[in-house]
């Protein structure tokens, strides 16, 4: 990899909105997807970003962008030309040298005691830009003398690896720092009070929810990729499921939630795959003058190494609090209601996939 200069680097690590396009154009960049789609930088809030990064490599790096809340430049999922070999890497640049020094330590825990046919090796550089010189960090995968094949295959392990380390989750009551690209501070002026939820084990049963997720799948699709989230979904407005859900599910979330004359809103398939994800985030009433809540049905197992749990959190000092992480089980659901404090996510999904039915109930 060669990357020499860059234009619009700095203006993109220290200005960018959420809806930025960087203008930065890359000189002698060559065997790299250099976050570039049309010869532009991307900025990873960009609604294209998945789209500028190679396949093998992208759930690091959206997760690398999303958990450790910094930018990549440039990454490549490792070629093979004949017997030449383009190594495999991902390039994170940092604002400061503080901030560089700060994202080193993190990356070397995460890449500490891997090993294999692809070993992750952290170089620590910089970059010249049309406003000065950035840092920069590189994650390169080094070869250990191996064939070509052999070696992407390392990569591969390696990155899975990767994946598996970026989507555990901090543990039960530790403090999780937001900042502006994952949705930012909390407002001040909400006060720390947790919202009501309520998680309902074997609400349904799994033959159930396998033909739910089968009926579901015959839907069209639309596919969401902004600033904040990354998913698939379908309406539903008709049909046997939309009658259960606004026949004896709303008078059961009724009892539950203790409110007569609740209406049933919405219904909705959420489909996520790999690298999809939800930024914190709260579902508010659409008035002061109603009352919501959200019932979140889970159609599948996730296991708890690919990620894809749903966080609740709760504003507490400006930063948000871990106060549950419950992970999708089939038949399981999740019950809460919708205030301007209920602050949730849904982590990065690393395999598979994470369906889940949603309804939205008002009064």
């Amino acid at each position: 990899m060669t990357l020499n200069a860059t234009r619009g680097l700095a203006r993109l690590l220290h200005d960018a909105p959420a809806s930025l396009r960087g203008d930065a154009l890359f000189k002698d960049s060559s065997g790299t997807r250099a976050n570039s789609d049309a010869g532009r930088l991307v900025h990873p809030s960009d609604p294209s970003f998945c789209d500028a990064v190679e396949d093998g490599v992208r759930p690091v790096v959206v997760l690398l962008c999303d958990r450790l809340c910094c930018v990549t430049y440039s990454s490549c999922e490792g070629h093979l030309d004949g017997h030449d070999i383009t190594p495999a890497h991902v390039g994170i640049v940092a604002a400061d040298d503080e901030r560089r020094a700060a994202l080193l330590g993190r990356l070397q825990q995460l890449i500490a005691g891997i090993s294999g046919d692809a070993v992750p090796r952290l170089i620590v550089g910089s970059i010249e830009d049309d406003r000065g010189t950035v840092g920069c960090v590189d994650m390169v995968f080094h070869g250990t003398g191996v064939s070509g094949p052999r070696y992407l295959k390392g990569v591969r392990t390696a990155l899975d690896e990767i994946v598996r380390r970026l989507c555990r989750l901090p543990t039960t009551g530790s403090v999780l720092p937001m900042p502006e690209f994952l949705g930012g501070r909390p407002p001040p002026e909400l006060a720390s009070a947790p919202y009501p939820w309520l998680c309902l084990a074997g609400l349904f049963d799994r033959e159930t929810m396998a033909i739910v997720a089968g009926e579901g799948a015959l839907l069209p699709r639309s596919r969401g990729e902004r600033r904040g989230y990354s998913l698939g979904a379908a309406g539903v407005t008709h049909g046997s499921l939309f009658r259960a859900f606004d026949g004896p599910m709303r008078s059961v979330v009724s009892r539950i939630v203790g409110r007569s004359g609740i209406r049933l809103d919405a219904l909705e398939f959420h489909d996520m795959v790999a690298a999809d994800f939800v930024s914190v985030h709260t579902d508010q009433p659409n008035s002061d003058r109603v009352r919501m809540w959200r019932l979140v049905v889970y159609l599948d197992d996730v296991p708890p190494e690919v990620g894809g749990a749903h966080v609740v959190l709760e504003a507490v000092g400006g930063r948000y609090l871990i106060r549950a992480a419950v992970q999708p089980t089939a038949g399981d659901a999740l019950l809460f209601e919708m205030t301007p404090s209920s602050f949730h996510a849904v982590t990065p999904l690393s395999g598979g996939m994470r369906r889940t039915l949603v309804a939205t109930y008002g009064s």
